[in-house]
């Protein structure tokens, strides 16, 4: 079977000068847990490119390009225009820059009036994916089948029961589910909700799962800010199942963690590790 992903021993300044032949600056993003991630300056513009670390992730990356280019039409905000390239058969992507910094990076800085503004425009992005027809979309799988394949992944004994919170709340109403919904995945310009990037884990699920993973992501004191403003634009939820949805992300990336640390040193974790 032909390898459809990258290692460190790939000549990544070559791949990327193909693309870009006036180069000024490539840095690598070393925080990139599912793909080599590197920040290229060209001719004043900034690009990313970012190429797969494993097979199930160069499925992602395909799906990925697929679904952000379905959902541009169908939000207000703004998603990449992601170009899918190929080296030896192996799938990776370029993208220019969107303006910005993400809710990681900005957090801090933001008023309590713009962190009650920030919840609102958040649950209306996803009331807008509730919005999206799903019907006949076959490259959409279930989020918690995404994650019970990645735990393939991951291994170490992993425990496939700890996705039944998710499961459960999927027998519900089914909507369009980004799928890694974290603060990272955001982008934000003068304070201000802009875009929403990296859909490689989406498909369907229900509206929770997307709440959850967020109020998870973010600091503890944007909880009931962000449980107010989704009772408020699109459902009351228990605490107990939102909860329970966060402690199953929480596994999952505590998981994937582990993986990392035992499989590939080089990549530095984030605080959430």
């Amino acid at each position: 079977m032909t390898q459809k992903f990258f290692t460190t021993n790939d000549d990544f300044k070559a791949i990327i000068t193909r693309n870009l032949p006036k180069v000024n600056n490539i840095h690598q993003i070393e925080t990139g847990w599912t793909n080599f991630v590197f920040k290229v300056n060209s001719d004043g513009k900034i690009f990313y490119f970012r190429f797969p670390r494993n097979d199930f992730f160069s499925d992602a990356l395909v799906k990925e390009v697929k679904v952000t280019e379905f959902v541009k039409d169908k939000i207000s905000l703004e998603t990449p225009n992601l170009n899918l390239l190929f080296d030896a058969g192996r799938p990776y992507t370029m993208h220019e820059e969107i303006p910005g910094e993400s809710l990681t990076n900005c957090y801090a800085d933001l008023t309590i009036e713009e962190k009650l503004t920030l919840a609102d425009d958040i649950c209306l992005l996803l009331k807008q994916f509730e919005n999206i027809s799903i019907a006949g979309k076959k490259n959409l799988q279930l989020v918690s089948n995404f994650l019970d394949n990645l735990a393939g992944v991951s291994q170490n004994n992993y425990d496939l029961k700890k996705h039944d919170a998710i499961k459960r709340c999927e027998k519900e109403k089914m909507v369009f589910s980004h799928g890694d919904f974290n603060q990272g995945n955001l982008i934000l310009r003068n304070h201000k909700l802009v875009a929403v990037i990296d859909f490689s884990f989406a498909g369907i699920s229900s509206g929770l799962v997307d709440v959850s993973r967020i109020a998870g992501r973010c600091p503890a004191e944007f909880k009931p800010i962000l449980l107010a403003a989704y009772s408020k634009i699109l459902r009351s939820v228990e605490q107990s199942d939102f909860d329970e949805i966060e402690q199953a992300w929480n596994y999952v990336d505590s998981q994937y963690i582990l993986y990392i640390k035992q499989n590939h040193p080089e990549i530095k974790l984030s605080s959430i590790a």
